[in-house]
């Protein structure tokens, strides 16, 4: 992978990492220290908002959970069915984070199996799953970079990280081009 690609989904992760979510505490958290300094308290039922990698910590101590559904296996079908239909050859919109999610769902159900064995085939269908929809959408992808012109309604169903894939390829499929058509030898 080239360094600026590499470097740009690493900043991708950061972002999402900060990212605002919302959570649900689960159980009463009395004198946390937030980042600011200020010492609060939250209620168990309580709706907060706070950094990706901060929910993240309280949802594995069990105390909060996301408000927004994660991924999970029966969603994670719903998307590869959408993607692999014989008639589908538009690329249909997922989340904005998905792959960073996407990513924490498997290292979780790897986690999983590793503890109960019997979770070993959840997680290699949702490993399989997972590879349909990332080759389906990267063939969409690679033909949508070697066309002349896109149009902007199929670019915003990209995710970020695909973004990025689909100026490279089409900055390396325009100067394959100029070279094969160029005037000199």
């Amino acid at each position: 992978m080239s360094k600026k690609l590499s470097e740009t989904l690493e900043n991708t992760e950061l972002e999402f990492l900060n990212s605002l979510v919302k959570i649900i505490i689960l159980k009463d958290l009395d004198n946390i220290a937030l980042i600011n300094g200020k010492i609060e308290s939250f209620k168990a039922g309580q709706e907060i908002e706070v950094s990706y990698w901060i929910a993240e910590t309280l949802v594995n101590l069990n105390l909060a959970k996301f408000k927004e559904e994660e991924i999970t296996l029966v969603n994670l079908s719903k998307i590869h069915w959408k993607e692999t239909l014989p008639t589908s050859r538009q690329l249909p919109k997922l989340n904005k984070n998905f792959y960073c999610n996407l990513k924490r769902f498997l290292y979780r159900l790897s986690m999983e199996a590793k503890k109960e064995p019997s979770k070993l085939k959840d997680y290699e269908k949702a490993l399989n799953i997972s590879r349909d929809i990332i080759n389906c959408r990267i063939r969409k992808i690679a033909s949508l970079a070697s066309s002349p012109s896109v149009p902007e309604n199929i670019l915003s169903n990209l995710t970020i990280e695909e973004m990025q894939l689909y100026e490279g390829l089409r900055n390396i499929i325009y100067e394959w081009k100029k070279t094969i058509l160029s005037e000199e030898i």
